[in-house]
C-alpha cells in the first residue's frame, strides 16, 4: 500500500517544517534563508554512507544515463528547498499552504508530458475530492489574514514546480519505477543524495556571503549549540522523511497521486505536530485555541481527504 509511505513521510516533514521555520526567522539572517540549506550536508552524507552500508557495491550496479539523471534530479530538489526556506522566512505560512495545494494540479501536467501519465475516473475523482479537503483546510481559516504577498506565493509555486519536477526526473530515469523493489530503492536514494550532496557542496563553496550567513547563526550566535542540535535533528527528520516519500516515488502508478496526497496529509500532520510540539516546547511553538467552527472545517476536510484517498487506490 503505497499511500501508507507519504502519510509517515508527511510526519517527518512536519517536524522538520517546524524547526525550519524557527531556525530561519530566529537565526538567519534577512534574505539569507536559502544559506540554511548548507546544514542538509549532514543528513546527506549519513544516508549515503548508511545506503554503502547496506547494499554494499550493489548500489553501482546502475546505468550510467540513469545515476546522472536522478543526481541532476536531486540537485533540482535542492534549488527548490532553498526557494522554501526564503518563503518561510518572508511569507505568511497561510498563504504558503494555499499556494501550495496547486502541487498536485502541476504534478499532473508535468507527468502528462513527460511521463505520458494518465488518469482513469476514478484516480481523478479521488484527486478532485483529495484537493477540495486541503483547500477547506488552507482557505478557510480562523486568522485575520491581510491581501497575499504575490512575490511569496510566486515564490512557493516555484518551489513546487522544482519539487515536482525532481520527482518526475527521477521516475523518468528508472525503468522500473512502479515496482516496491527495496534495491531498486536504495540505488536510487543513493545517487538522488550524491546529486544534493555535490550541489550543495557547490554552492557552500561559490556564495561566501552564505557561508557566513551561517556561521554567525550557527557558531558564533550565543545559542549556537542549541541552533545546531535542532539543525541537526532537522536534518534527520528531513532525511527519514525524504527517504519513505521516495520509496513511495517508485512504487506509486501516478506521480500526481502521490503528490496530492502528500500534500493534502502535510495540512493534518502540521496541525498534529504543532498541537504536539507547541506543549513541549511552549517557548518556542505557541499557538491558537481553535474554534469549533475551525474543528468542524478539519473534520469535514479529512472526509473528504480520506473519501479521496480511498476512490484512488
Amino acid at each position: 500500500m503505497w499511500v501508507i509511505f507519504p502519510i509517515i513521510s508527511s510526519f517527518f516533514y512536519g517536524i522538520a517544517d517546524h524547526i525550519d521555520n524557527h531556525l530561519v526567522d530566529t537565526v538567519v539572517q534577512k534574505k539569507k534563508a536559502a544559506s540554511f540549506g548548507f546544514l542538509r550536508i549532514p543528513s546527506y552524507v549519513l544516508s549515503i554512507v548508511l545506503l554503502l552500508a547496506i547494499f554494499g557495491r550493489a548500489i553501482f550496479m546502475f546505468p550510467l544515463q540513469s545515476a546522472i539523471g536522478i543526481m541532476a534530479a536531486g540537485a533540482i530538489n535542492v534549488i527548490g528547498q532553498m526557494l522554501l526556506f526564503g518563503a518561510l522566512q518572508a511569507g505568511d505560512t497561510v498563504d504558503i499552504k494555499i499556494f501550495s495545494q496547486a502541487s498536485p494540479l502541476i504534478s499532473l501536467g508535468l507527468g502528462a508530458m513527460v511521463l505520458g501519465e494518465k488518469i482513469n475516473a476514478s484516480q481523478s475523482m479521488g484527486l478532485i475530492l483529495i484537493i477540495v479537503g486541503a483547500l477547506i483546510v488552507a482557505l478557510f481559516t480562523d486568522e485575520k489574514r491581510k491581501v497575499p504577498d504575490f512575490r511569496v506565493a510566486g515564490v512557493t509555486l516555484i518551489y513546487s514546480l522544482f519539487s515536482i519536477l525532481s520527482d518526475i526526473m527521477l521516475v523518468y530515469f528508472l525503468s522500473d519505477a512502479g515496482t516496491a523493489n527495496y534495491v531498486l530503492f536504495g540505488r536510487t536514494f543513493f545517487y538522488f543524495q550524491l546529486g544534493c550532496l555535490i550541489f550543495t557542496s557547490f554552492l557552500v563553496l561559490c556564495i561566501p556571503a552564505w557561508r557566513k550567513a551561517i556561521a554567525r547563526g550557527f557558531v558564533h550566535h550565543k545559542k549556537s549549540t542549541l541552533n545546531l542540535t535542532l539543525a541537526f535533528g532537522e536534518s534527520l527528520c528531513f532525511g527519514v522523511a525524504d527517504a519513505f516519500m521516495k520509496f513511495a516515488l517508485i512504487s506509486v502508478p501516478v506521480v500526481a497521486m502521490l503528490t496530492s496526497v502528500a500534500r493534502a496529509s502535510a495540512l493534518f500532520v502540521s496541525l498534529f505536530t504543532t498541537f504536539v510540539l507547541a506543549k513541549l516546547f511552549p517557548k518556542v511553538i505557541r499557538v491558537k485555541k481553535m474554534s469549533k467552527q475551525a474543528i468542524a472545517r478539519y473534520a469535514l476536510a479529512a472526509i473528504f481527504i480520506t473519501c479521496g484517498i480511498l476512490v484512488m487506490i
